[in-house]
């Protein structure tokens, strides 16, 4: 449960996030930086399995909705730095994970930064050359590998990105590893579909 089942419920959260925005990018100052690897064609993209790979998800047993804002961490900003996708799986996801495993909803408990996990961690270690943006594949190997660490640990600026984690970091990182990734096609109806089904059969009900 606490890395298969943590990790399978953040990455729909994630896939979602991503369906819904699927440049999550920005402008008037705020940076961008989603690289996508497509795995039907990119050796490098099937780093990650299809949830049809998974598993098939189970069909009519769906609520109309589910809510899961009570286990997300408080909304910040990634300035002007193309990090968008170390923000995505390392700061929103990777907390919504941890919030819900251990039953934190108290916003004040959510918003501590050692209860942030750090964007930084996961940017200024898959970062393109520059600060060109990174590739989702590349932020879960990290969360598999090494995992994430606090934003208390590493505290996020927009400002350096070559910044290496401390030993302190990388230490505490360890004990927020994370097992399967899964891989959803979209943004499209289907790839929503699939995996709003998913979460629900796996995660919620």
């Amino acid at each position: 449960y606490f890395r298969g089942e943590r990790m399978t419920r953040g990455l729909l959260f994630l896939v979602l996030l991503v369906s819904t925005f699927p440049l999550l990018a920005g402008n008037g100052g705020h940076g961008m930086g989603l690289l996508f690897r497509n795995p039907a064609t990119d050796p490098h993209g099937r780093q990650v399995k299809t949830l049809t790979e998974v598993q098939a998800a189970k069909a009519g047993e769906l609520p109309a909705s589910y809510d899961n804002t009570a286990y997300l961490p408080p909304v910040d900003s990634q300035g002007g730095q193309g990090s968008c996708v170390a923000w995505a799986v390392g700061y929103y996801m990777r907390a919504e994970m941890e919030n819900f495993a251990v039953g934190r909803t108290d916003p004040a408990q959510r918003a501590l930064d050692c209860n942030r996990f750090s964007p930084a961690f996961l940017y200024n270690m898959i970062h393109a050359k520059g600060d060109n943006g990174g590739y989702y594949t590349d932020a879960f190997q990290v969360l598999a590998t090494l995992g994430s660490c606090s934003w208390e640990s590493m505290p996020y600026t927009d400002r350096d990105y070559s910044l290496w984690p401390s030993e302190t970091a990388f230490m505490e990182s360890m004990r927020y590893r994370t097992a399967a990734n899964a891989f959803s096609p979209g943004p499209s109806d289907v790839g929503v579909d699939e995996t709003y089904a998913y979460y629900w059969e796996k995660i919620i009900s």
